[in-house]
């Protein structure tokens, strides 16, 4: 395994964390937050894809004989505290939830275009970005 040596294997990396991260915090929500309906399934939905999407950048960090990055399990229980809170704080728990996550979704995106800008990777990584924006675009929304 090497070094890094640019940018967008930084980015690559970071974006591997980001998904696995942001999926734990999905399914926590899912299963200490939200009840049933529309947005639980659209969280549960959007854990599995993010599943799939580490699963799929650790197989592009590996080509490149990078190590993936586990997540930072310190800060992602901060984060599902925080989660925890702004949702007894708020009235809507589900729409300061969707919020949060809009936000982190965001850095995941900006990783993932960062890591893009590499030739090889724009094409394994540009359904990622569409996905990426249009889950945005949900979380606005809710």
């Amino acid at each position: 395994m090497s070094l890094i040596h640019s940018d967008t294997e930084a980015a690559l990396l970071e974006a591997g964390r980001l998904s696995r991260q942001l999926g734990d915090r999905y399914r926590h929500a899912i299963e200490h937050l939200i009840d049933a309906g529309e947005t639980l399934e659209r969280f549960t939905d959007r854990a599995e894809a993010l599943d799939e999407q580490a699963n799929r950048l650790d197989e592009l960090t590996r080509s490149r004989d990078l190590l993936p990055r586990d997540a930072n399990t310190e800060l992602n229980d901060l984060h599902k505290i925080a989660d925890q809170i702004s949702g007894w704080l708020d009235a809507d728990q589900v729409r300061a939830l969707a919020a949060r996550f809009a936000e982190d979704e965001q850095c995941l995106l900006n990783e993932l275009e960062t890591a893009a800008r590499d030739d090889n990777l724009a094409s394994p990584l540009g359904p990622m970005i569409e996905s990426g924006r249009k889950v945005i675009g949900d979380l606005r929304n809710i």
